[in-house]
């Protein structure tokens, strides 16, 4: 059974978590485990986690590429 990690910074709809759900089903298999977390501090988007793969659409992570992004263009 594959654990999927699952990261906003507010509680996830049922309709949105549904959809998303369906979602990874079709791509990992029915075989998943939900792990569901709050966390303030990625400010908005969500966060997907599903073995060693790692999906960050979170307000948090593009600031950070963007900073990474101006840091080595200076």
């Amino acid at each position: 059974m594959k654990k999927v990690i699952v990261t906003t910074a507010n509680k996830i709809s049922s309709k949105n978590l549904e959809t998303l759900k369906k979602s990874l089903v079709k791509k990992y298999g029915k075989e998943l485990e939900y792990d569901l977390r709050l966390d303030p501090s990625v400010i908005g988007g969500i966060k997907i986690v599903v073995g060693s793969r790692s999906i960050d659409m979170t307000v948090k992570g593009q600031l950070s590429q963007i900073s990474k992004q101006v840091v080595t263009k200076i």
